[in-house]
């Protein structure tokens, strides 16, 4: 904050006059501080007193002044954060029962409601990380030990594979339809590799990709996998899969987010 310019003025004439006192001393050829008439060190040094006390007064109001503003700032941002704090609270409410028991879902939820970027499974796709860590559990099961019960309950069959034999993007990629459990089985052991697998392996709930667009779900393997919830379909499903082939670091980066 800038000091008045009355203040600046002040201090310019106490200094004036001593200025204007020690060219008396030189003119009379006396050396200071003997030199100095009693009344001139009396004026100067009273006027420079004053001044800075004036001074003094000025600095401490505008420090106060510059306090009321940081603390205002301060509150701001503090009622900032917990308006963000509560709408996250009232979307991982809606996604639960009014009067639900605090159970070990609802507290597993609570702890898992973000993923490794920051999005929210309650706010951004109104699911239930509990729901979403079944299908992905359910999905991993079923390919990992070609479990047609584990997959019935993690894919949502038909299933539509858009399959590529190469990452060229002229390439057209082409759709498949998987029928059941037993056509997946022999689909997988023909086309997926074990870098593909292991992206399954290594998906959590922190690694997921959450899509807010047309059509609301999550990923895991990079995009690879797509979960939705659908309104006529008990749970989360695998609805889609997008195959094409994958390499040692993208798999490593992946797995690292884990």
């Amino acid at each position: 904050m800038r000091v008045p310019k009355s203040c600046q003025v002040e201090k310019a004439g106490a200094s004036l006059k001593k200025a204007k006192a020690l060219n008396q001393i030189r003119r009379s050829g006396r050396t200071p501080p003997f030199s100095l008439s009693k009344e001139a060190k009396i004026g100067s040094n009273y006027s420079l007193e004053h001044t800075n006390r004036a001074c003094f007064v000025w600095d401490v109001a505008s420090m106060g002044t510059m306090m009321i503003k940081s603390i205002g700032l301060i509150i701001c941002l503090l009622a900032m954060a917990i308006f963000s704090v509560a709408q996250e609270d009232g979307c991982f409410e809606k996604v639960h029962k009014k009067n639900q028991v605090k159970n070990d879902d609802y507290y597993f939820d609570f702890n898992h409601d973000k993923t490794n970027q920051g999005d929210s499974f309650s706010c951004d796709l109104e699911m239930r990380p509990s729901e979403a860590v079944k299908a992905i559990e359910s999905f991993r099961f079923g390919v990992l030990y070609d479990n047609e019960k584990y997959l019935r309950d993690g894919v949502l069959f038909p299933l539509t594979i858009n399959y590529r034999e190469s990452q060229a993007q002229e390439q057209k990629p082409k759709l498949i339809r998987i029928a059941n459990p037993k056509e997946w089985i022999a689909f997988k052991k023909k086309h997926f590799t074990k870098l593909q697998i292991a992206l399954i392996a290594c998906s959590s709930l922190h690694n997921v990709g959450i899509v807010r667009s047309r059509t609301y779900g999550f990923t895991i393997g990079n995009g690879m996998i797509w979960f939705q919830k659908l309104a006529d379909v008990p749970g989360v499903r695998v609805t889609a899969i997008n195959l094409s082939p994958v390499g040692k670091e993208a798999v490593l980066g992946y797995c690292s987010e884990h």
